[in-house]
Parts: C-alpha cells; structure tokens; sequence
C-alpha cells in the first residue's frame, strides 16, 4: 500500500500585505499560545516549520488559517529544510585590521565555505530548538541564531530594521548659535540705517545745452562738412520722345531665326480633328454553334 505524502508548513517572516507586522505577532501568539519572545524568534527572516508531517488537506486548511492571520506561509515537503546535517560553526579570526574592513572579509569567506542551503537549515534548527526549550534558554538560542547570521546573507522579514542596535551610526547634535540673528516682519526692509550706504551725488552742468524746436536741424551752417561736388559730363547725352526706340537700327542685335525643317506639312480645316486616323475596330462575329432553328 502506498502511503501518502506527508508536507511541513513554513514560515520565513513574512507577512500578508496589508497586514501590520504587531499585528500580526499578536495574532500568532493567540493561535499557538505563546509568549511574545517566542513569536519574535520567528521573524528572523530563516525558513521555519511550524508544523510538521502533515497530509494535503490539514497543511492547507493551516495555511488559509495562517494566511488569515497576516502570516505568509508556504507547504513544503516533509522533512525537506533537514535533509542536510548542520555544520559547526567556525571561530571567527582575530585581525588588527578596521572593524568594517575585517567584517567584509568574514563574510566573504563565510559565503565561499558554507552553502546557502546549509545556513538556511542551521538557522531553522536554532530557532526550533528555541521554540522547545524552557525560557532561560531562549536567550541563549538567540544567541547562537544572531551569530549564525553574522557567517552570511539572510533575508529579513517584511518591516523589520536592517541594522543592529550596535550597527547604528549616532549622529551627534550640532550647536548652532543664532544670538545674532533676528526676524523681521513680512515686506520690511533687511538692513538697519547704519547699513545702507548714501549715494554720491553727482553735479552734471547743463549750461550749454538748450532744446531745439520740432524738426529743426540741429547742426548749425558751419557745423556741416562740405560735400565734394562731382562734375559730369553731359554734352553726348539727349532725351528721346515717350514711347520711342532707344535703340537704332545699327545698336540692335541681329537675332538668327530658329531653322525649320520642310516637309509634307499642310493646315487642317476649322474643325478637324488634329491627331493620328483612328482605325476601326471591325465588330466581332457571334459565336452561333450552340444555337438552332424550331421549326414553327
């Protein structure tokens, strides 16, 4: 007989959009009645299986109960994020090297030894070794849980923060002194009367300068420059009478007539069609095979 297939149901923090993520940690703890702590431990962005070994029908009817509840699970295989076995955790080199420097490389070389895969399902085991143990070990599998992180990449569950209480940068408060400075009112003048500087005023004589009249010349006789006068010659030139020729008969250019070839050319009479004979189409004989005579 073959037996069915069992699946887990997982959960990587994420929630359902639209839901808030307080929300949503409350509505957990009611539906597995548990403490705040625990239900925080599920966030931590690694594949967790809330429940385990469970035929088709039971893994949906928790999934939609789930998912009602804002939390975005997925059904996976039985057993499937602990088919690889875990792998101990290496010790951190010390290095004299800059604290951001010395952390890049960790976690270069954490990537190139340990697969994806296998951090993913240490830090599944952590957190459900977490959820089963007494509350003065919680602490203790978080712990272990953040240190798997630092070896690696993760991904953070929705809404989370992506730095670390100790990762924050403080930004120090700068005191600006504004003794000196003062408002004035809309629209009025923003500097003092000792501020502005008095204009120089200048003496301009006009003594000698006087309006002219409208259209009066306003260059006197002897201001004008004398123009040259150009003396011309006109003894060869006459005028002729309106509308005759300027050109004699010796002046004008001789202009050669256009050569026509002779031929059979002759004038048409008024009327006639001017163009090439048209021939006429002769009509067409019937074709008359197909017809016959009745006798009356």
């Amino acid at each position: 007989m073959v037996s069915e297939p069992l699946f887990d149901i997982v959960f990587r923090g994420d929630i359902v959009l639209g839901h808030s993520i307080g929300a949503v940690k409350q509505r957990l703890a009611q539906l597995f009645k548990t403490d705040e702590a625990r239900i925080n431990a599920l966030f931590s962005g690694a594949a967790v299986p809330l429940k385990r070994n469970l035929d088709r029908a039971t893994a949906e009817k928790y999934q939609s109960v789930l998912t009602k509840a804002g939390a975005q699970v997925e059904i996976t295989a039985a057993g499937k994020l602990a088919a690889q076995p875990a792998r101990a955790r290496p010790r951190r080199p010390q290095s004299r090297q800059p604290q951001n420097l010395q952390k890049a490389q960790k976690l270069q070389a954490a990537k190139k030894k340990v697969p994806l895969a296998e951090r993913l399902a240490r830090q599944a085991a952590a957190i459900e070794a977490a959820a089963a143990a007494p509350a003065q070990q919680l602490q203790e599998a978080q712990e272990a849980q953040q240190e798997v992180f630092e070896e690696g990449w993760s991904l953070a569950p929705v809404g989370a923060y992506l730095l670390r209480p100790a990762e924050k940068t403080t930004v120090a408060a700068v005191a600006v002194d504004t003794g000196d400075l003062s408002l004035r009112p809309a629209g009025g003048d923003l500097l003092d009367a000792g501020e502005r500087r008095e204009a120089v005023a200048v003496e301009l004589d006009f003594s000698d300068l006087n309006l002219a009249e409208p259209g009066a010349d306003l260059l006197g006789a002897g201001e004008k420059p004398a123009l040259p006068q150009v003396e011309l010659d006109v003894s060869g030139f006459d005028l002729a009478e309106p509308g005759a020729d300027l050109l004699n008969a010796g002046e004008k250019p001789a202009a050669p007539l256009p050569p026509v070839a002779g031929g059979d050319f002759e004038l048409a009479p008024v009327g006639a069609t001017l163009g090439t004979v048209r021939r006429r189409a002769s009509p067409a004989a019937p074709d008359t095979s197909s017809l016959r005579l009745m006798e009356q």
